[in-house]
């Protein structure tokens, strides 16, 4: 069995960072057993103050998947909102609650502008996520108005197959810009075991 703590602290944001003030810091205890295929596992906690809900991704064989977006044709009008999201998809078994459809968000602008850098790179709030060796990796970006409803909204999407120590690109289209994704993939490997230890988990350099 391995163990695992996560430590949250909720805080409740005031005008000014001086005036946020601390709602609660929940410690979540997690035993990840040996498993013989991904899956997501949920954990609750609750406190006086509020109820926290935990969701983990326990992916098998993965590499870590790191994504890059850039605005390489048009520009991001004001006024539009963007959401870049990532789907990691994976063998899926009977009875398992599979990650399938767990959305990732890489971005949500929400009624403000899309952060954009030097370039034309999109400044994401997430770019890391894992993914099966045996999976793919969606991206998803739709775009809409912040006047209108999200019905209205244009989508578009990328399917990448996971390449150890590899990259893979492709264009997002979302009608007035073009986006250039790229997925930087590396191997999540064993590491050697230490004196009187276990086994740990590291991730491989990337290749030049």
């Amino acid at each position: 069995m391995d163990y695992l703590t996560i430590e949250v602290k909720l805080i409740v944001k005031g005008a000014t960072e001086s005036e946020d003030k601390d709602l609660s810091f929940p410690v979540v205890p997690i035993v990840c057993g040996h498993a013989t295929n991904s899956r997501q596992i949920y954990r609750y906690n609750t406190s006086k103050l509020s109820t926290l809900k935990l969701t983990l991704g326990h992916i098998l064989g993965s590499v870590e998947a790191t994504i890059f977006v850039r605005v390489s044709d048009g520009s991001w009008p004001d006024g539009f909102r963007a959401q870049l999201a990532a789907f990691a998809t994976g063998i899926r078994r009977k009875g398992v609650d599979s990650v399938d459809h767990k959305r990732i968000i890489l971005l949500d602008s929400g009624s403000g502008n899309v952060p954009v850098a030097g370039e034309g790179g999109i400044i994401l709030s997430r770019r890391a996520v894992s993914v099966e060796t045996t999976g793919k990796l969606r991206v998803c970006v739709k775009a809409w108005e912040v006047s209108k409803s999200v019905k209205n909204a244009v989508k578009d999407e990328l399917i990448f197959e996971p390449k150890e120590a590899n990259r893979s690109f492709g264009l997002l289209d979302a009608g007035f810009c073009k986006m250039e994704v790229t997925v930087a993939c590396r191997r999540v490997v064993e590491a050697a075991t230490p004196a009187g230890g276990r086994k740990r988990r590291a991730a491989e350099p990337k290749r030049p």
